[in-house]
């Protein structure tokens, strides 16, 4: 009897120590919906005063940051496919086992670092497969 008033004792702090969460990440994984209502509400009386004065120059600085990109990436495009080559390779009549491993590895390596690519852009590889009555065309 007294070791079941311990266990119950035991349970009792146990259920005590162990309180609901009641962060903002609790609140909205409990009531997401209520949550996100009352974000964008409280959005709306933040921002709302400053979006009349703040707001147009977001809007140019958006509008000329998107124009800016794609006059860069036309940019990039055309100087690329200005030196464009087209490669036609016969498939061999047997193929070593490994060469895809290969072809891979090494084409991995064309790779430009990531600066590279967002100032100048990548160049595209694509293959092309044919096949005929004269054989098999890469």
């Amino acid at each position: 009897m007294i070791a079941r008033a311990e266990e119950a004792g035991r349970a009792g702090q146990l259920a005590a120590s162990l309180t609901a969460p009641s962060g903002p990440l609790a609140r909205y994984l409990i009531h997401p919906g209520a949550e996100t209502a009352r974000l964008i509400h409280h959005l709306e009386l933040v921002l709302a005063p400053v979006a009349l004065t703040v707001g147009p120059a977001v809007l140019g600085v958006v509008v000329l940051g998107a124009l800016a990109l794609h006059v860069t990436r036309r940019h990039q495009a055309r100087r690329l496919a200005e030196g464009a080559h087209l490669v036609r390779i016969l498939a061999p009549p047997e193929v070593d086992p490994y060469g895809a491993t290969t072809l891979w590895t090494n084409l991995v390596a064309l790779l430009r670092p990531v600066w590279r690519r967002l100032l100048g852009g990548q160049p595209h590889l694509g293959f092309e497969v044919t096949a005929s009555d004269g054989g098999l065309a890469i």
